[in-house]
């Protein structure tokens, strides 16, 4: 399989190369980039650049603008407390409790007030300014998910599944799905105490004071638990329930994520519990049986951190090792192969203080502040120089974990400075939003959110 090399996008970076990788804090992946934040609050983006995710519209003349395959620093944002990326979009929480986001809007998930029939994208952030005292976020793959600090949620964006809670379940085709998204961000009226939120692609998973959990979004009967298997008959012709539903018999609960049709829980006492679909293993069983009760993941214990991908899960334990399981099709567990791993393996990775993971993607933050990524590469969101091209059916992967390249001094030859407007190399970049380009982007976008959307169900 043939990778390109990507001739590397540059944002303005203060001075002309760093001598040193940055301190990096804190680490995002989503389903096409990767993000990481350092000790100054300064956000870090690497992956796909079709809608501006950058920082910095791509330039559709230039095909490899669309990319950006080692980190650059996002301009007009900083002192960064959380952030998220979905499907070719951003969120950033800052210190001040608020929120900015930025890249495609084509689904309503900038939640900013602008025509959602247009299909535009934002590559410099806005500041989203009706929502109180953001605390905590979370992105699926075309909403948005915040919490405040009055305990109750808030979402926007594609509400196809119900993934946005408001209680108003919607079929529609796939023609129609523009019209049935959401700019403005709404509270969820049917929760309150929230403690925790979760977005998976379609999904979302909350934690509420009292311990319980719950769930909403697309329907998958296991899913929905006890819930799902006493109204089989009525959810299973249902695309989605837009009604958070409670999960039964896990009782105290610390965390949660979801993927794609499952769900698994850490508990105080350090073991996670999973319930739901089970075709790659996700559940850990050493079976692909799926369940409607959720139960002890076998294998793991004094866990301290879990998180799902699509089809695989992540677990960190407090003596800093990793484990995976699920599915391996593009090397995202991290073992050097791809084969699905029904229960969980050990990762050869340096004590690791956090993970994260999205869609096909894993990576790690060590102790010394390295970052290390695996999984696919298709968007360049392993940020090592490579990237693939989904157009001509290029899917580059690591099954191994490899560290992230932040330090500039490898790149002084091979920058192109998209925000000064310089031509570099015979190709001429620009600065802004240029019509042209972002209309070319964004139908890729939605080509690419219709067939990913076809393929995971």
């Amino acid at each position: 399989m043939a990778t390109v090399t990507l001739l590397c996008l540059s944002l303005s970076l203060p001075g002309s190369a760093f001598a040193t990788d940055p301190v990096i804090t804190a680490i995002q992946q989503g389903p096409t980039s990767s993000m990481a934040l350092d000790a100054n609050g300064t956000l870090w983006y690497w992956g796909s650049n079709f809608a501006g995710e950058s920082g910095s519209i791509g330039n559709n003349s230039n095909p490899e603008s669309l990319y950006v395959a080692y980190p650059v620093i996002v301009k007009n944002v900083s002192g960064i407390e959380s952030m998220c990326s979905g499907g070719h979009f951003c969120v950033a929480l800052d210190r001040n409790h608020t929120l900015w986001t930025w890249g495609t809007g084509i689904f309503g998930t900038l939640g900013r007030d602008f025509d959602n029939s247009m299909s535009l994208s934002y590559s410099t952030p806005g500041a989203i300014r009706s929502i109180p005292n953001v605390t905590a976020l979370s992105v699926g793959n075309e909403f948005v998910a915040v919490l405040t600090d009055d305990n109750t949620v808030w979402t926007w964006g594609n509400h196809y599944y119900g993934q946005l809670g408001n209680g108003t379940n919607i079929t529609c085709t796939e023609e129609l799905l523009p019209s049935i998204s959401r700019t403005n961000p709404d509270r969820i009226s049917y929760l309150e105490n929230v403690t925790s939120i979760s977005c998976g692609p379609y999904n979302v998973i909350a934690l509420t004071r009292d311990g319980r959990v719950w769930v909403w979004g697309s329907t998958n009967v296991y899913l929905l638990g006890a819930y799902g298997k006493r109204n089989y008959g009525q959810l299973i012709g249902q695309q989605g329930t837009a009604v958070p539903i409670p999960i039964d018999g896990i009782g105290q609960a610390s965390s949660a994520s979801i993927g794609h049709g499952f769900a698994v829980i850490l508990k105080d006492d350090g073991m996670v519990w999973g319930w739901g679909s089970n075709s790659h293993g996700e559940l850990g069983t050493s079976d692909y049986s799926e369940t409607y009760y959720p139960a002890i993941i076998p294998g793991v214990h004094s866990i301290t951190q879990i998180i799902t991908g699509d089809y695989h899960v992540l677990a960190l334990d407090d003596t800093g090792a990793v484990w995976s399981w699920g599915s391996n099709r593009y090397g995202q567990l991290g073992d050097g192969t791809t084969t699905n791993r029904y229960a969980p393996v050990k990762l050869n990775l340096p004590r690791i203080k956090a993970i994260s993971a999205k869609g096909y993607n894993s990576m790690a933050l060590d102790e010394d502040g390295g970052v290390w990524a695996w999984g696919s590469n298709t968007y360049g969101q392993l940020g090592n120089g490579e990237r693939g091209n989904r157009f001509v059916d290029d899917y580059p992967y690591s099954s191994v974990p490899r560290k992230v390249i932040f330090d500039r001094n490898t790149l002084l030859n091979k920058t192109m400075n998209v925000s000064s407007g310089q031509t570099v190399g015979g190709s001429q970049t620009t600065s802004g939003f240029e019509v042209l380009s972002a209309i070319g982007a964004l139908a890729m976008i939605t080509t690419i959110s219709g067939y990913l959307r076809k393929r995971d169900h």
